[in-house]
Formats: structure tokens, sequence, C-alpha cells
């Protein structure tokens, strides 16, 4: 982590930790929403929220047909929060770039659009349905998106089926205690986002860790399922671009420049190598040369003032190379680096469990082409 531990746990409490708005809020929201006091669409509401995350708090509740459900209310204040979030966020990419010389404001305008979208639940609805619809027939019951009640929603209020759920995916105390093998349940993790990027194209943009939850198998003793939550943070890649990424994947697993180098200038990245690291969160050259990486560590004489400032140059020079034609490169792969990224930070919290690049290299070769799945080919 780049911020100390601390603040670190303090921001992971964004998660499920925040903030609760009062009751009283809560029935206002639900009222406005959906037409009807509280009482009226739920013969069960539990005041103490669940989880409350910065935009939405959940609260359990059982409908009047007996089923027991979960709530997601928006809080009153998001839309004017996000909206100053959003100008501190413009300023912050414009102070950047004009202090380093690096092009970070272009990214602005498609993070809004993305942003202002996870606000409406009917949005998030329609990607969760989506999501089910296309994990179903790769995963089967090995993963759980939950059914969303669709005569109870709104724009601030979403009623989805409750779920038991025993553990966060990077809770090692807990998974280790339930006797799962911690391979296994980050495999299947990283299976199913690498599934959403190389074969669907419609890709869960934020896994926090309280979004990707882990319980017993309702239906196989000694299974786990896994749990995916918060479908309103989603970017959906064309089927070029798709098709281009696994291809780039995979020819960074066979090592293929050449092919690298035609992907990555077809949007507007000079420097392939570069990027092929920022790509797999690693340098690409450990994946050229294996012993790469203990050979750097030989290295151990400090650098000097001048030696590090011309480290840094280079590195912004090499930057600049991988942003040469901000115009031509794909705004959604912004989303999906942010998703690796968190894949990245779970696999770490269980100790690097599984190679993750290798099982998304797999991914990608399961489905080049034509966006198959063929999971018995998933081995490299």
């Amino acid at each position: 982590h780049i911020l100390p531990r601390e603040w670190v746990a303090e921001l992971g409490d964004l998660h499920d930790k925040a903030k609760e708005i009062p009751m009283d809020e809560v029935m206002r929201v639900i009222h406005t929403e959906l037409g009807r006091p509280c009482e009226e669409v739920f013969a069960e509401f539990d005041p103490q929220a669940v989880a409350s995350a910065s935009i939405a708090q959940v609260h359990a509740a059982t409908l009047h047909s007996g089923e027991r459900v979960a709530v997601k209310v928006q809080k009153p204040a998001v839309g004017v929060q996000n909206w100053c979030d959003l100008q501190v966020y413009w300023l912050v990419l414009f102070a950047l770039e004009l202090v380093f010389d690096l092009p970070l404001v272009w990214t602005y305008e498609f993070t809004k659009q993305q942003l202002e979208k996870e606000l409406d639940f009917r949005i998030e609805a329609e990607n969760g349905k989506k999501c089910a619809l296309a994990l179903q027939p790769q995963f089967g019951d090995a993963v759980l998106v939950p059914r969303v009640f669709e005569h109870v929603f709104s724009r601030r209020v979403l009623v989805c089926e409750w779920v038991d759920c025993c553990a966060q995916i990077h809770d090692v105390e807990h998974l280790v205690g339930q006797g799962w093998d911690l391979r296994a349940v980050m495999r299947r993790g990283i299976e199913i986002f690498g599934f959403q990027i190389f074969a669907d194209g419609n890709v869960h943009c934020d896994p926090h860790p309280g979004n990707l939850l882990v319980r017993h198998h309702p239906r196989r003793q000694g299974d786990f399922q896994l749990v995916l939550l918060d479908h309103g943070l989603y970017t959906e890649l064309p089927p070029t671009l798709r098709e281009q990424y696994c291809l780039f994947w995979v020819s960074m697993w066979l090592r293929d420049l050449e092919t690298m180098k035609t992907c990555s200038k077809a949007w507007g990245v000079r420097d392939t190598e570069f990027f092929a690291s920022a790509t797999l969160l690693k340098s690409f050259k450990s994946l050229l040369r294996p012993s790469a990486a203990g050979a750097a560590g030989a290295y151990k004489r400090p650098r000097t003032t001048a030696e590090m400032a011309a480290f840094q140059e280079k590195l912004k020079e090499r930057a600049r190379q991988v942003l040469h034609d901000t115009s031509a490169f794909p705004r959604e792969l912004l989303f999906v680096g942010r998703t690796m990224n968190i894949i990245r930070a779970e696999n770490f919290a269980l100790g690097s469990a599984v190679d993750r690049v290798a099982v998304l290299a797999e991914c990608a070769m399961a489905a080049r082409g034509s966006g198959a799945w063929d999971r018995a080919s998933m081995r490299v």
C-alpha cells in the first residue's frame, strides 16, 4: 500500500462500516421512492443496518409474502456529495497533470459518467440480472448473484434476496476456520472476473472484499459458494476491444512482443512493455526472464539524488509514451484495471494463494476468438 496501514484500515470501513443515516431518513427515502410507507411494503424491517457504505446502507427486512430480503437505501446527501467529490477529483487530476507533466485530465469525463450511473439502483438491478444470466451457464451454483425483487425497487431503493454469508474473501482467519482451501476460493474468484473481462465483456468494477463474500454451499456439504454483491459500478467492453484485450493477455503470456505491439498501437500506446507491466501489476520482464527479479535484488547500493532524479524522469517519459494518444485509448480499460488491482490485492491478502497472472492468462486463452468459454482448456 502507498498509504500507511492505519489509513488503509480507516478507509476500509467505507466498504461496510461507514456512518449510518438515522432511521427516520431511511423511512422517508423508502416512502418517497416506493410511494408507500415502509410498513406497507415490509412486514418486518430491522432499524439497525447490517452494512453501511459511502453511497447506501443495507437493512434486513421481511416482505408480507414471508420472504426475507436485504433492503439497500441510498443516503439522501449522496447526490450532492458525489458532485463535490467529482469537482475535487478533477482538481486533483489537473494539479497532478500540471506538476508532473503527465496527461491525466482526459480520464475525468468517462470516470464521471461511470460514477453517476452507480447512483441509479435501476441500472444496478439490470447489471445484476445480466451478471447472473452470464455466470450461471459457466459456474452453475458455485457463485450466487442475489435476485432483485423487481416490484419493489426504484432509483434509490433496491430490494434483493437475503443471503447469509460467512466471510469476506480476504478474511484468512474465517476461511481457514471453515476448512476451505484458500487457493480454491481465490482461483474461483479470479476465474469469475476473468470470464467477465475476457468472455462476457460486462465487468463488475467494484469487487472489493465487502462485495465478494464466501459462505457454505447450501447444497454441497463441505463446499463453498461465492456471493457477488453491489452491481452498480460496471463497464462494458465492446466485442472488438474484448477480443483485442484477450489477444494482448495471451500474447503477454506467450512473450509475443510483436502481437503485443500491434494491440497496444491500436490503443495509442507506444511503450508496450511499460503498458504490459501496468496491466500485469508487476514487471513484464519477470515473465520474460523469471530470474530478473532476483538479479534486480542484487543491486544493493542506494541510489544517489541525481540517480533518483534521472530514474524518475525516465519513468515519467515512459508513462508519457504509454499515454501518447489519449484519444485512441479505450476508456473501459481504466475500470478493467481497477478490477484487476482489487483482485490482486485480495489475492495478496490470502498470501498470494494462486498465480493470479497465470489464471487470468488461462481465462484469456479459454475465451480467445469468439467469446466462447471452454473451462476444460483452462490449464496452461
